[in-house]
């Protein structure tokens, strides 16, 4: 299978089965395609935590039975809510024309994104090695093979020993797995070409659709189509989305992100389309489920776009509004119950994640407003994009379309906090906030990049079509066809130019962590001949928490003690996890390596270089050799096997 192939297979899975249901709400078909993957993964998170707990197994039929449940119910909640059908607003949706130019400037945005994609992972069913990648591809392989992919059971996979409930939104890792199933690729390469497509596609689509809601209402259609269809090509000069998100393997964050603008519009347009509750519902599911995040980000916008815009205009009326949006929040609450309560339980560990730069207040604010936060302290700041974003926001001030800067001030004031922290009732305030994005400026400036994206977008297209404009009114000649043209080839060339410019620093980001340097062939080798060993799929193999030995399940399908890099002092280690951590070379004369060996049922141990950056061999596991409780069975210079003397 080919990575161009790859992806377009991932690109069907996650639009299609969510614009049928789309389509079955009776949305258009450019809108369908918009929703399409929220909708998707709205149906998988619909079905995955209730499947989890009735121990109906997650696989391609049931993931088709979930859907065929999903288009139904929509279908009936259709003719329940016929007579909430706004007829007269439905010739407001985009006509073919303006529809087309849209999706034009998709493509090409996604076309740009994808060739840095191409150019970058010239590897790419290699092993990343990033820190989150190793989670995301175990999820992917946890979910084959038990079929359990309730994001409320991930403790089965992260706390070995004690089985601790643990809440992680997998429904990320949920589509991915039946990605795998469908094609027979193994759970790292259904990671990677789910994480690809979610790069290539969500983000022009997302800056399109913000483009076109901002400027629908204030100017032509055309106006807004050209808006919409520049802001989708320029979406993929931003680093900070997708590039950067991707390098840190921070996918179902990604992914939320690229949803949360399609999903935002589809609920504002509930207002007036109330019969579109059903789907609005059902797609709001979807963003959270996919990550918190990205339903906050949601969540946000729609509040600010009533505070600020809506309250003041209603479509409806003020109480009629209210109404509707909370006919879509309460069913959404209701649904999502399970995953906030777990989320709660885990508050103080996401709390407890800070990011701050001890570089003062001042220079915070300058990298909040400039998006340059510490991934891209080697690339030079985007001034271009930064001007025309300014210039965006002028127009839009102009055509008094307050509501996003009202966004993008608390944002980059959230920025500020979790770089340099405020003190007293602010700073409380504040963190309130910036805490639901673990306080990290690179999240949060991401969600500034949405914003711009559309601005940018916005100011573009104004200024060419206002300078194509004066030269056509100045030398009065030629075909008003023929001048539209001009304006198109101009903004596709500004679009080409501006991405090939930043293509270095993105093909970087991209493909920085696929470089073999954690797991190389040598890593490879080693998990293929433990495979082999006797009882090695029916024990738990040790490994070390810290050097890549954790993809020994992703890849050969092997126990490993620890899923994930990590720390035993974070949650759920285990007593006798801790023990073999810290005491396992001690086992000649400490008893309780014995115990803990007897009672996790290992036989083998695996240790791999090199360690992740920062981190260090766990003392336990750097003096194996002079145990003699431990015998050392393959050695190819990157990995070493040793199995328990004794062991049978």
């Amino acid at each position: 299978m080919s990575f161009g192939f790859g992806v377009l297979l991932a690109l069907s899975l996650l639009v299609i089965p969510g614009a049928i249901i789309a389509r079955i709400g009776r949305l258009t078909w450019p809108t369908s395609i918009a929703v399409g993957p929220a909708l998707t993964y709205g149906t998988v998170g619909l079905a995955i935590v209730p499947f989890g707990a009735l121990g109906i197994p997650w696989n391609a039929w049931t993931a088709l039975f979930a859907l065929t449940l999903a288009a139904g119910l929509v279908l009936c909640l259709r003719v329940l809510l016929r007579r909430l059908r706004d007829r007269d607003a439905e010739p407001r949706a985009a006509t073919r024309g303006p529809a087309l130019l849209v999706a034009a400037g998709v493509l090409l945005g996604a076309a740009l994104i994808g060739f840095a994609a191409l150019r970058g992972i010239p590897q790419w069913q290699s092993i990343p090695s990033t820190w989150d990648a190793v989670w995301h591809a175990n999820t992917v392989r946890f979910i084959l093979d038990t079929g359990q992919a309730s994001p409320t059971h991930m403790g089965d996979l992260r706390n070995i020993e004690t089985h601790e409930a643990l809440y992680y939104p997998s429904t990320f890792h949920a589509l991915a797995a039946i990605l795998s199933l469908v094609t027979g690729a193994a759970p790292a390469t259904a990671y990677t070409l789910s994480s690809v497509t979610a790069a290539v596609w969500l983000f022009p689509v997302s800056a399109a659709t913000l483009a076109w809601h901002l400027m629908r209402t204030r100017t032509g259609e055309w106006h807004a189509a050209g808006a919409a269809a520049t802001a989708a090509a320029m979406s993929a000069s931003f680093t900070a989305i997708p590039y950067v998100e991707f390098d840190t393997a921070s996918m179902p964050n990604l992914t939320a992100f690229g949803l949360a603008m399609p999903t935002f519009a589809l609920v504002v347009s509930s207002l007036r389309h109330r019969d579109r509750i059903p789907l609005a519902v059902l797609a709001l599911l979807g963003v959270f489920s996919v990550h918190l995040t990205g339903g906050v980000v949601t969540v946000l916008f729609v509040a600010a776009w009533w505070l600020f815009d809506t309250l003041w205009r209603p479509v409806r009326g003020r109480v009629t509004d209210l109404i509707t949006l909370l006919s879509i929040a309460t069913p959404t609450v209701a649904l999502l119950l399970p995953q906030f309560v777990g989320v709660l339980q885990q508050a103080e560990i996401i709390v407890g994640h800070g990011f701050t730069t001890h570089q003062g207040k001042k220079r915070a604010l300058f990298d909040a407003v400039v998006q340059h936060t510490r991934h891209l302290n080697d690339f030079p700041i985007q001034w271009t994009l930064v001007v025309l974003a300014v210039v965006g926001a002028v127009i839009l001030a102009v055509r008094r379309i307050w509501w996003p800067w009202a966004v993008w001030l608390l944002l980059v004031v959230s920025i500020v906090h979790s770089s340099a922290p405020f003190d007293g009732p602010i700073g409380t305030t504040t963190g309130l906030f910036s805490d639901l994005f673990y306080s990290d400026p690179r999240r949060l400036s991401a969600v500034v990049t949405l914003l711009l994206a559309a601005a940018v977008g916005i100011a573009l297209f104004t200024i060419v079509a206002g300078v194509v404009a004066g030269v056509r009114r100045l030398l009065d000649r030629g075909s008003l066809r023929a001048w539209h043209s001009g304006t198109a080839i101009a903004i596709i060339a500004v679009s080409v130019l501006s991405a090939w410019y930043y293509l270095p620093r993105h093909k970087f980001l991209l493909g920085e962590k696929y470089d073999s340097v954690m797991i190389d062939a040598g890593d490879l080798e080693a998990f293929a001949h433990l495979a082999t060993l006797p009882g090695a799929h029916d024990t738990l193999i040790a490994n070390a928490n810290t050097d890549g030995t954790a993809w020994m399940y992703a890849v050969a399908d092997l126990h490993p003690l620890w899923t994930h890099y990590d720390f035993p002092f974070q949650q759920g280690p285990g007593y006798h996890r801790y023990v073999f951590w810290a005491y396992a070379d001690d086992a000649d004369t400490d008893p309780r390596v014995a115990e803990a060996v007897k009672a996790l049922n290992i036989r083998y141990v695996v240790i791999s270089t090199p360690v992740v950056r920062g981190f260090v061999m766990p003392d336990g596991l750097v003096s194996l050799d002079r145990s003699k409780s431990w015998e050392k069975i393959y050695d190819n210079g990157e990995a070493r096997i040793y199995e328990g003397r004794g062991a049978s």
